[in-house]
């Protein structure tokens, strides 16, 4: 299994009602001059009701942009392979129209900035359509205000401490023994002491607890631990036994919780959203802040980690098993009949590990369960 998940406090992007102007448009863009770029079929991908220009605001994602023009969401990489002038099509802001126009059949997007079409291919001017002038522009936007695949906020927990663990990691952490008060509990403001190996420069800590484990429905196999963050605490002492100090807590740290490094980087906004190289099914094995069913904009854990080969950005189906149907007219076993599972919705995985993996519900229309089906789209 790989090293704890190592994230920091991210730049969230907070909502902002939409301004007055129009941020949607179906005007005919035949003025706008776009060369058509043999490649990928991504003609019949456009959305019937998409718009054809598109003013991004904050808070938008860009799942959510390309669902506007895309019926498929996750070819958004490959729309924009129609303009290979477009450096990056993650990197996008406030601010920025979006337009799509038709050539030779083929969709093309480009970016205007500031009113200036960023990346678009443009035929030169009294040419035969044949040559085309690039016009690179300099970008000086921080990518902390890019707009991000996915909101920031509702992964934020996930990548700041870790959820699931293996054997090895719980048998090696550091664990409470005991405070300096002799009390049962501690909370924020208190010493406790800290046995086992501290790193070396480490001063941060989460502290957590051991929730159940995770087993493979198919096969029995332990997946690894289900574990809850209950406080974080500075070293004050490095001895043996180590003095930590609790500087914030969630729940009473106990005697027996254990302890892992915290670091928090930047959380990453640009997700590449793609159809996965997975063979075969997996499931869905645990709901995190759920019981029993779960939506969109909420994480799931999947059987499918790094030996699965599943990568960040995957976007696998979620489907349920639908019971076998009666036939009316068959009489005895011949009277079942087994029917094709339903999609319940899609999930982007956001973190991996060796044998699991979160995801992220991007699109639902029916509850998930712990065991539902996961699948290539």
């Amino acid at each position: 299994m790989p090293g704890i998940p190592q994230a920091s406090d991210p730049k969230v992007v907070e909502p902002v009602a939409p301004q007055a102007e129009t941020r949607f448009s179906n005007l005919d863009n035949s003025d706008l001059s776009y060369a058509a770029v043999t490649g990928i079929d991504v003609s019949g991908e456009l959305r019937d009701d998409s718009p054809t220009d598109y003013t991004v605001v904050r808070g938008d994602t860009l799942w959510a942009l390309s669902g506007r023009f895309l019926r498929s969401p996750w070819k958004w990489n490959e729309l924009w392979k129609q303009n290979p002038a477009i450096d990056d099509p993650h990197l996008i802001y406030p601010g920025d129209k979006i337009s799509v126009a038709m050539v030779n059949g083929v969709p093309s997007l480009s970016i205007s900035r500031g009113g200036a079409v960023i990346g678009a291919m443009a035929t030169t001017a009294g040419g035969d359509g044949d040559t085309v002038r690039l016009s690179p522009e300099i970008r000086t936007e921080s990518l902390d205000e890019a707009i991000p695949t996915i909101p920031g906020n509702t992964i934020q927990q996930f990548l700041n401490y870790p959820q699931i663990v293996d054997l090895g990691t719980l048998n090696d952490a550091p664990y409470v023994i005991g405070n300096s008060d002799n009390r049962l509990t501690s909370a924020t403001g208190h010493e406790i002491y800290v046995k086992g190996q501290l790193r070396r420069g480490q001063n941060q800590y989460g502290i957590f607890r051991r929730v159940g484990m995770l087993t493979d429905p198919v096969s029995g196999e332990e997946l690894g631990y289900e574990v809850e963050h209950v406080a974080d605490a500075m070293v004050r002492n490095a001895g043996s036994p180590a003095t930590l100090v609790i500087t914030s807590n969630s729940k009473e740290t106990l005697t027996g919780d254990f302890l892992l490094p915290l670091r928090r980087d930047q959380i990453r906004h640009n997700y590449i959203p793609r159809a996965p190289a997975l063979s075969g099914e997996g499931r869905v094995v645990g709901l995190v802040d759920a019981i029993s069913q779960t939506g969109r904009n909420q994480v799931v854990v999947l059987n499918l980690g790094n030996r699965s080969g599943i990568q960040v950005g995957d976007i696998l189906a979620i489907k349920r098993n639908v019971d076998p149907i009666t036939d009316p007219r068959v009489a005895g076993d011949m009277m079942k009949i087994a029917v094709p599972s339903v999609r319940n919705g899609l999930v982007m995985v956001f973190q991996t590990f060796e044998k699991v993996s979160y995801a992220l519900v991007m699109e639902s229309s029916r509850s998930m369960h712990i065991n539902d089906l996961v699948d290539s789209l």
